[in-house]
């Protein structure tokens, strides 16, 4: 595996959700042996992914294809043996792989909230960041007010689904995750340290 996130382009993704169910379905199937042409055709002719149209159902299998080709064999060996839990988190890692922008601010956000031990992601902590970036980036300086808008109710979805806030509110209690043995010993093995120092409030 390549930690190649920080070389990628920062984007403003407004319909990537987390998709857990799904991307547990596609690796189902990648773990008992079908290459991702078998599995794009299930999703064209078997609705393997159960979306309500064809064109939605080939967005979703874009999404996690797109995430998934970030892992290796040893991933999905870890994904099918932990609970659904360590599974939605280990899902939310595979964003964080191919998403830059989901992944700084993963970095410079969330991480602080826990190092510094604060308790609650605010409302306006998505769109500082998000105009932040934006001051650094000339691409990212030319998103809209209507993607950004979008783009932060996706990272919330994202943190929700993944378990890392709570469920409502416009400000949501931020909830540290607890790696198991295996998925930590997962990312140290695949130079993936800065992901672990993130989930775990660590510099």
């Amino acid at each position: 595996m390549k930690f190649d996130i920080l070389e990628q382009p920062f984007r403003c993704r407004t319909k990537d959700t987390l998709r857990f169910q799904e991307m547990k379905i596609a690796i189902e199937q990648i773990y008992n042996g079908k290459t991702w042409a078998e599995i794009e055709k299930l999703s064209e002719e078997e609705n393997l992914f159960s979306a309500a149209s064809k064109s939605r159902a080939k967005e979703i299998y874009n999404i996690i294809k797109r995430r998934l080709v970030k892992v290796d064999g040893d991933f999905f060996g870890i994904f099918i043996s932990e609970t659904v839990e360590m599974q939605k988190l280990l899902a939310l890692i595979t964003v964080m792989l191919e998403d830059r922008s989901f992944y700084t601010f993963m970095d410079e956000v969330y991480k602080e909230k826990l190092i510094n031990g604060e308790n609650t992601l605010y409302k306006d902590d998505l769109i500082a960041f998000i105009h932040n970036l934006q001051s650094r980036d000339d691409k990212a300086a030319a998103w809209t007010d209507a993607g950004i808008k979008k783009m932060r109710d996706n990272f919330k979805s994202i943190l929700r689904d993944g378990g890392l806030i709570s469920a409502t509110g416009n400000d949501r209690q931020i909830l540290k995750p607890i790696l198991t043995e295996e998925t930590g010993q997962y990312l140290e093995r695949h130079g993936l340290e800065p992901i672990k120092k993130i989930l775990t409030g660590e510099r």
